[in-house]
């Protein structure tokens, strides 16, 4: 096939008309609120050698829930969570995030 001047080297696929999902259907199906994400941080050990770790929890739209303090079955008190990813932080943070405690519904 010979490419004329001006004409595109591929042809265009045709584009649809109109938005094939109304953003209203889209945003009912894609806003699962019960499912909850959990993020786990890790910092450095206080000063008397005792782990600050825990998790902070979002919903299925990324909004932030609060944090949960790691402990004996903490993360249970989240109810049903899919944990994502360990991210190593600063204690500062930690505390930060600490002082926002994730308020069970």
């Amino acid at each position: 096939m010979a490419i004329r001047d001006g004409e595109p080297p591929h042809p265009q696929e045709p584009q649809p008309k109109g938005n094939p999902m109304p953003l209203d259907t889209a945003t009912k199906y894609h806003a699962d609120t019960t499912t909850r994400l959990a993020v786990k941080l890790s910092a450095p050990n206080d000063e008397n050698g005792n782990p600050r770790r825990g998790w902070m929890i979002f919903d299925s739209r990324g909004e932030y829930l609060g944090f949960v303090d790691e402990g004996h079955a903490a993360l249970r008190q989240a109810g049903a969570v899919v944990e994502l990813h360990t991210v190593p932080t600063t204690a500062a943070f930690y505390r930060a995030c600490k002082a926002m405690p994730y308020a069970i519904a």
